[in-house]
């Protein structure tokens, strides 16, 4: 049944819905982001954490109920089926979403499983390759760094506007209470922003930005911010824009169309911005010509300076022009010097003129540049106006800082309050990478879809577990093979019993959890609960018989649909008691309508007591190959009792003994040959 509600779910409370729904904004996203499989989203819920994250995914899935698998061994074949799926998505968050794969109990959620898997496998391999290749390249978020941006602040001249900056923008920019106009002019070389009250009568220069504090926006004063969470995690966005690519060009993954909304990114180049969400050098020509005035400009008026002195000197010297020192003296006094000493105006004019074309060419052409000769007083040695060349450095810097703020603003503008479509468009690629992933997953292991019936069967069946494992069919009541939904398992020792029950359990597993299944033809039906007991889990302490008994009976009560697979009863139970238990249960399983395999060793004893409604079959050592290898044929046989190997194994020993061992041994088998005649009379 579908969850409409999160108290509707098993283990959450008030406390922990109310927290949920404060963390998603509404229950509606809570019950979205259950859906999806968002655990890592909801860890980070106060109170949540990983595990109970993954159980609230499970329990969601499963329509709110607890889990069906019921032992421990149990959860561990679905877990190692879980850790073969992994391996097929490309994408960690696609790995994490492997986690949230439930076992259900309907048929709508196994029906929608199948065609989930179904759509995947149709993709065309070119698809699939390309998909496969833009996921890989995604990448979880980075947490977003903040810079400290020096180049400009924040001031306000009543209390209520400065709290209202501070709270925003502190930790972006500096942000001041000041006491009036003359705190603005302070603030020279830098980006201002005064932030008002809307009662101030306020009168601020061309260069001050006005901003109402009720008005006041992050991304008004620091558009960098809205810009960070993009740049900074520039290679994954630039992913999610080839997934989203791969999903509109192909129909068939029309079903996440609606989670790609990034075409807003069209008209933003991130490539211009770096992690502090700065303009690259190169991106803007006019930016990076009047940076490189504001930086290099001083130091190259300097240099020029130096240079014409000494290549007047040079040109004096050359071309045999003395300067008198009454002239040099007039000239320090500040006399014309065109008036004092003409032939030396002429050289230093020429200099002059090759120096500012040197300067122009050297910072491009930039329009500061164009009262370039002012800067030189034309005497003899020249002397440089820094103070003017200091003043058009300062300028450019500001140039420079309000052509990039206009274009990063323009950036934000298009991508304020877009992060969240990058967060859906995150959680639907890994959503994604888990569909491509199953259909991969089908093909490569020749999985084939399963096919609602009366009862568990499977044709060509193979463990995933066992790499080259031999296929095999069985059938508990299903059209594939004999009626009896119940079934006791004999035969050889190693010989695939405890294989062909982990098939059986990966079958009815896999089945439930809407996937397809290893076998070339599968029939299920529907269980409740799943039970699977290993002899390794039986201790055989005073109390393991009464605890045996506590966790085999109601396995055998009516009403509840269940699988429960038992390895080696006689191993969880006293030797003397497991024929008569098993007789019991088997007698109770059959009427309850659950599916039951039991391995026994017990063949004999259970064969005279065997209920109406269960067969016994078999897996057969036939016997001992040319290296003296046990030779067993791994299909199960209907109604036969399996032969067991005891014999075998004591004629591989005796064959391989010499001296008194042999003699020992060959006395074994002639007695287990007399009690063999014996109990066949």
């Amino acid at each position: 049944m579908p969850v409409a509600s999160l108290m509707q779910i098993k283990g959450v409370g008030k406390k922990m819905a109310d927290s949920l729904i404060k963390a998603y904004g509404s229950e509606e996203a809570v019950l979205s982001a259950l859906a999806l499989g968002d655990v890592d989203g909801l860890s980070a819920v106060p109170g949540v954490g990983g595990g109970r994250a993954l159980s609230l995914v499970r329990a969601f899935r499963v329509g709110g109920g607890g889990w069906p698998l019921k032992t421990e061994a149990a959860n561990e074949v679905f877990e190692r089926l879980l850790e073969v799926i992994r391996r097929y998505p490309v994408t960690d968050g696609g790995r994490r979403s492997v986690n949230a794969l439930v076992v259900y109990s309907d048929l709508d959620g196994v029906s929608r499983g199948f065609s989930r898997v179904k759509d995947s496998v149709s993709l065309p391999e070119g698809t699939v390759a390309s998909v496969r290749d833009a996921l890989s390249r995604v990448c979880a978020l980075k947490p977003v760094k903040r810079p400290f941006f020096d180049d400009r602040v924040v001031g306000a001249f009543s209390e209520s506007a400065f709290e209202r900056a501070h709270s925003l923008l502190s930790k972006y920019v500096s942000v001041a209470l000041w006491d009036g106009p003359d705190d603005l002019r302070r603030q020279e070389g830098k980006k201002v922003f005064l932030v008002t009250d809307g009662q101030e009568d306020v009168s601020a220069g061309d260069d001050v930005t006005v901003v109402s504090g009720e008005q006041l926006n992050v991304p008004d004063v620091v558009p960098e911010a809205v810009l960070l969470p993009f740049v900074q995690n520039k290679e994954t966005v630039d992913a999610l824009r080839k997934v989203s690519e791969c999903v509109r060009n192909e129909p068939a993954l029309s079903r996440f169309t609606a989670a790609f909304n990034l075409e807003f990114l069209a008209g933003v180049s991130l490539d211009e911005f770096d992690e502090e969400g700065r303009v690259n050098e190169g991106v803007v020509r006019e930016v990076d010509k009047a940076l490189n005035v504001s930086l290099r400009l001083v130091e190259a008026v300097e240099r020029e300076t130096k240079a014409i002195n000494e290549r007047v000197g040079q040109r004096l010297e050359a071309e045999k022009v003395t300067v008198s020192a009454s002239a040099l003296l007039n000239l320090a006094a500040g006399g014309n010097i065109e008036q004092v000493m003409p032939a030396l105006a002429s050289i230093v004019e020429e200099e002059i003129d090759a120096a500012v074309s040197r300067l122009k060419t050297e910072f491009d052409g930039h329009d500061s540049l164009m009262e370039a000769a002012e800067w030189f007083n034309e005497t003899y040695p020249v002397k440089a106006n820094l103070e003017a060349a200091e003043a058009v450095a300062a300028a450019s810097a500001v140039e420079a800082s309000d052509v990039c703020f206009r274009r990063i603003s323009f950036a934000a503008r298009k991508l304020v309050g877009k992060r969240k479509s990058v967060d859906e468009a995150l959680a639907a690629t890994y959503e994604l990478d888990l569909f491509v992933a199953l259909g991969v997953f089908a093909r490569e292991n020749n999985l084939t879809e399963p096919k609602p019936g009366e009862g568990l069967g499977f044709a060509g069946g193979r463990n995933l577990f066992i790499k080259d494992a031999r296929p095999v069919n069985y059938s508990l009541g299903s059209k594939l093979g004999p009626n009896e939904r119940v079934a006791v398992l004999t035969g050889a020792n190693s010989g695939g019993k405890t294989t062909l029950l982990t098939l059986l359990m990966q079958v009815q597993l896999l089945a439930q959890m809407g996937l397809y299944v290893p076998a070339t033809e599968a029939e299920f039906k529907l269980v409740e609960e799943f039970y699977y007991i290993t002899k390794h889990r039986g201790t055989m302490n005073a109390g393991a018989f009464e605890e045996s008994l506590k966790t085999l009976v109601p396995l055998a009560s009516a009403g509840v649909p269940r699988m429960v697979l038992v390895d080696e009863l006689e191993a969880v139970t006293e030797p003397g008691a497991a024929a008569s238990v098993l007789s019991v249960l088997l007698h109770l399983l059959a009427e309850s309508g659950s599916h039951a395999v039991f391995v026994t060793h017990l063949s004999q004893e259970i064969a005279t007591r065997l209920p109406a409604g269960v067969r016994i079959d078999g897996i057969e050592a036939e016997g001992l190959d040319e290296n003296l290898n046990l030779i067993v044929d791994r299909q199960p046989k209907y109604g036969v009792v399996g032969r067991s190997t005891p014999e075998l194994i004591v004629r591989r020993l005796f064959h391989t003994a010499d001296g008194q061992e042999k003699e020992a041994y060959s006395l074994i088998l002639e007695t287990m040959k007399k009690d063999a005649a014996e109990a066949k009379k």
